[in-house]
């Protein structure tokens, strides 16, 4: 489920608890960040653009695949590049992390995807990483909720667990 599919079951009264990416949560929901992720950029062990370090150069004149659940070309690191005068070519753009780990690792394109995830499927995808030759924001994996469910003991006792495996405590 995405991002717009969760806010509309909560309105809905059809969700309880979601994890992930939220960005501007209406007031009616609660956000609890779980862990702060950062990005690094990953490709094809055998891709040449990542047997060197990354420059600002070598970065965007590689080819690139974006995740945007709306199919976006664009995305976070493009406004960080304008902003430095920069420009990246984004050859792909796919919904979910999963798919853009089997393309990077498959082709010479790269994609900036969170660190835990290419940490985690690196040896699996045969994938090389490293950090981006510029500073890209990292995000908060949260766990929602709607206020209905605010002391709702089911919920928080499944946000308490969710803090265990991210090893993080309760506020």
């Amino acid at each position: 489920m995405g991002r717009d599919a969760a806010l509309h079951a909560f309105a809905q009264n059809d969700l309880d608890l979601a994890v992930g990416y939220f960005w501007n949560v209406p007031d009616t929901l609660i956000c609890d960040p779980m862990v702060r992720e950062p990005y690094l950029i990953v490709g094809a062990r055998s891709n040449p653009v990542m047997q060197e370090p990354l420059t600002l150069e070598s970065y965007c004149a590689a080819g690139h695949v974006v995740v945007s659940q709306k199919g976006d070309m664009r995305g976070i690191v493009d406004r960080v590049l304008k902003g430095l005068g920069a420009r990246r070519n984004v050859a792909v753009s796919v919904p979910f992390f999963f798919p853009a780990l089997t393309i990077v690792g498959r082709s010479d394109l790269i994609a900036a995807l969170p660190a835990t995830m290419v940490r985690t499927y690196a040896d699996r995808f045969d994938l090389a990483f490293q950090e981006a030759p510029f500073d890209i924001r990292s995000f908060d994996i949260s766990a929602v909720r709607h206020k209905r469910q605010e002391n709702d003991p089911a919920v928080l006792w499944a946000i308490d667990l969710l803090r265990e495996a991210a090893g993080t405590t309760g506020t």
